[in-house]
């Protein structure tokens, strides 16, 4: 009773929260806002259910190659110790040139390390983000950040670039100083996709716009793709000083389309990550499903068990025995 209670708030939240679609298109523009509402039933600790994010992208075209990418959101997210930010936070705000396979980005761009598309892994059925990422307090590798950047080459060698400095967002909401420049090399055989990356920089430490410092960052890291029909499976293992810190961390992500029923996913990761030498690893499993009613919603439940989380800053709750459950829904809205 107590799982079918939560799954009824959370679609009446999904329902009530959002302003009414219009559906309209004006010319090659496309806007489009997304809710995301999410249930934690703990095993150890405070259970929670309500309104988690929304986000809102833009897309437009100026005609001669260029076009507007704006994004923003504002998330309720907060570090286990209780720091977050609840204001709405432009992350990507550029523009884009594009001559045939080559792409030239200047304003606030994706720093180009990993597996970095959030469109590509957020509403996957995998609820959270990779703690390898993430996880570092109110650092971590994925950062939109003012600058400039390169994505082309050839099908065979894909080669993106950047080069940055100024205050950087994150997925949380979060804001630091974050600089320097980053490369990623990607090839492909068969049904393997294989990447390398590194930064080379620096990034600010503290909660949101305060900064006490400017701390080392040179990191690098591997990542792969293997697909084949119905299964997915995607991984990186990154290694090298964040913010001053020997880090490393691994995650590995199953993905398999029940073939008699396409509108089910089943999903599983599993993750290690070390933020500094002297602190021990964090082991973390996730097993779940994602139904998919059609374009517009999209179902998930996880379940997450850890062996605890040993440092200070986390996103991350440590589990009981028995794991957390994890349920969401997330709503797509074309305006």
């Amino acid at each position: 009773m107590r799982l079918f209670a939560r799954v009824c708030a959370l679609f009446a939240l999904a329902i009530l929260l959002p302003p009414a679609c219009y559906g309209q298109t004006l010319g090659s523009t496309s806007v489009e806002l997304d809710v995301d509402v999410r249930s934690l039933t703990a095993s150890a600790g405070k259970s929670h259910v309500g309104l988690y994010s929304t986000a809102l992208s833009l897309k437009s075209s100026l005609g001669s190659g260029f076009r507007v990418l704006y994004g923003g959101s504002q998330t309720t997210a907060t570090t286990v110790s209780g720091h977050g930010l609840a204001s709405f936070v432009t992350r990507q705000a550029a523009i884009e040139h594009i001559s045939g396979q080559q792409r030239f980005l200047a304003g606030n761009i994706t720093l180009p390390f990993g597996l970095y598309d959030t469109e590509e892994t957020y509403a996957s059925g995998l609820i959270d983000y990779p703690l390898a990422r993430v996880d570092k307090g109110f650092s971590s590798v994925d950062w939109f950040v003012p600058g400039v950047g390169f994505r082309g080459g050839s099908p065979a060698l894909q080669i993106e670039a950047a080069g940055f400095g100024g205050q950087a967002s994150g997925v949380w909401g979060n804001r630091n100083n974050v600089a320097g420049g980053a490369l990623r090399l990607q090839s492909y055989y068969q049904g393997l996709i294989v990447g390398a990356s590194r930064w080379d920089g620096s990034e600010s430490t503290g909660f949101g716009k305060a900064a006490a410092g400017r701390l080392r960052t040179h990191l690098s890291g591997f990542d792969m793709r293997f697909t084949r029909p119905h299964l997915l499976v995607r991984g990186e293992y990154l290694f090298g000083t964040l913010g001053n810190a020997q880090t490393h961390g691994w995650y590995t992500d199953f993905y398999y389309h029940l073939p008699k029923y396409e509108r089910w996913t089943i999903v599983a990761r599993a993750e290690q990550f070390q933020p500094a030498s002297n602190i021990r690893a964090t082991d973390q499993v996730t097993l779940g499903a994602r139904y998919t009613l059609d374009r517009n919603w999209i179902f998930a439940a996880n379940w997450r068990r850890n062996n605890g989380v040993r440092y200070g800053g986390t996103w991350t709750p440590t589990t009981g025995r028995a794991g957390d459950l994890y349920l969401q829904v997330f709503r797509k809205i074309s305006l």
